[in-house]
Order: C-alpha cells, then sequence, then structure tokens
C-alpha cells in the first residue's frame, strides 16, 4: 500500500510522522502544522485525549471567530436598549435573549454573501424571464470592474412590490462572502447607484438611529463631527 503524500509539502509521509485530523481523518504530515516528535507521538497515542484538527476543519478558529461575533453582537444590542425614547417605535419590543442573539448571528452569515444595488433602473421587459435576464446583464455592467464572472452570482431578485413611484433595489447573493466583500470595498458609487451590504433588520434600525443622531447633534451646533461608514455601518466620528 503506497505511503500518503502530504498535501503541504508534497513529500511522503512517514509513518512515525504522520498525524490524522480527528473530523475529516486526512493524514497529515505533522513538522508542516509545526508539531515536534514529541508532539506527534502524543497524537499518536491509543488513550490520547487531546484532539487535533487540520486547517481546513480547525473547530478553535470557527469558535474564536464566532465568540467575537457575539461578544460585538452583545455590544451592539446593549447599545440599541440605550437608544432615546423618541426611536423607540423604531424597536421590537421582543426580549433579547440568547435565542435572539444566536438567530441575529445565524442571520447575519446568511446575508454575509450578499450585496444591495440602490438606483438600478427597473427593467422595460414585459416577461418575467426576461425582465430577471434583463436586471442580470444590468448588474453584470455595474460589477464589470470588479472582475465578477456568471458563476460568482448565484442569484439576484428585486426587493418589494413594483412600483411607478420608485425603484426596487437588488439583492445580489454570490457564491461566497469574500466576493461580497470585495465588490463593496472596491465598488465606487456612478451614475447614482449604490452598492451596500446586506443588513438585518436589528443592524439597519441601529443604522438608522446612529443616522439620526448623528442629524441631531449636526443641528445642535456640533460641527467637529464626521459620519464615516466601516463594513456597511454608520459610526460618528470626531473631526482630526
Amino acid at each position: 500500500m503506497p505511503q500518503p503524500v502530504c498535501n503541504t509539502c508534497n513529500i511522503v509521509i512517514k509513518e512515525e510522522d504522520k498525524v490524522v485530523c480527528d473530523i475529516c481523518k486526512d493524514v497529515l504530515h505533522g513538522a508542516c502544522y509545526g508539531l515536534s516528535r514529541q508532539e506527534i507521538g502524543c497524537l499518536r497515542s491509543v488513550n490520547r485525549k487531546i484532539h487535533f484538527f487540520c486547517k481546513k476543519c480547525n473547530i478553535v478558529e470557527v469558535v474564536h471567530t464566532l465568540q467575537a461575533e457575539i461578544t460585538a453582537l452583545k455590544t451592539e444590542i446593549a447599545e440599541i436598549k440605550q437608544i432615546p425614547k423618541n426611536d423607540s417605535k423604531l424597536l421590537s419590543q421582543t426580549l433579547i435573549d440568547e435565542e435572539m442573539l444566536f438567530n441575529e448571528l445565524e442571520e447575519r452569515q446568511t446575508r454575509a454573501n450578499n450585496i444591495i444595488i440602490s438606483n438600478l433602473p427597473e427593467s422595460e421587459e414585459n416577461l418575467m424571464d426576461d425582465k430577471v435576464a434583463d436586471d442580470l446583464n444590468k448588474i453584470k455592467k455595474v460589477l464589470n470592474n470588479n472582475s465578477i464572472v456568471s458563476s460568482d452570482i448565484v442569484k439576484h431578485h428585486r426587493i418589494g412590490k413594483f412600483s411607478n413611484q420608485k425603484i426596487r433595489p437588488i439583492r445580489v447573493v454570490f457564491s461566497s462572502s469574500s466576493i461580497a466583500r470585495n465588490v463593496i470595498v472596491k465598488y465606487r458609487t456612478s451614475d447614482k447607484i449604490f452598492i451596500n451590504r446586506d443588513l438585518t433588520p436589528m443592524q439597519q434600525k441601529k443604522a438608522y438611529s446612529i443616522r439620526n443622531e448623528f442629524k441631531r447633534r449636526i443641528a445642535a451646533g456640533e460641527n467637529d463631527i464626521t459620519l464615516k461608514y466601516r463594513n456597511g455601518m454608520p459610526n460618528i466620528k470626531k473631526n482630526q
């Protein structure tokens, strides 16, 4: 039986140098993961109590990422609860508990692959299939400078009911969150067409409240502040 080859260094893995991922069961070269002979020996022990995960199955990293997102989300929820009473109608009266926290986190992850395009003219085609195709062509034209190919776009649709009074935004779903982030970072507004993150209702309420606070402070004569956006969310900053 041929010996396995490391997918990192392409060297045949000797029996005494190999470790096995506890999730995907891939055979790996311990040295490529910075493991010493002693550590490899521990991982090869039948009675070992520690686990080893390869880079693609690195649960520790995933957990740390989720913990960071949860911490940030808790901070946002605490801020939302402090919104002035005159904005209270914007907020849901639903009890904020752990279930809501994880639901919000899950929805943010679901929306991470999406962007929202605003002010992209409605199609004048008559048939629905033709409208959808026309919208896709317009999306490709807007994103032409971002090296987006057809396979990157999973689906797209207009948000809301058709009205002659306004242009409905388009939600575009990409095959990965990195593509969505790249588009948002690189895109520059043109022809009054805007591209933003697909914010959850909670994020939308927070953004609305921050913009209102900015307007109130400007109206009160506080002219040394600026509204800046980071990751699609507004923040009030003091001018340097």
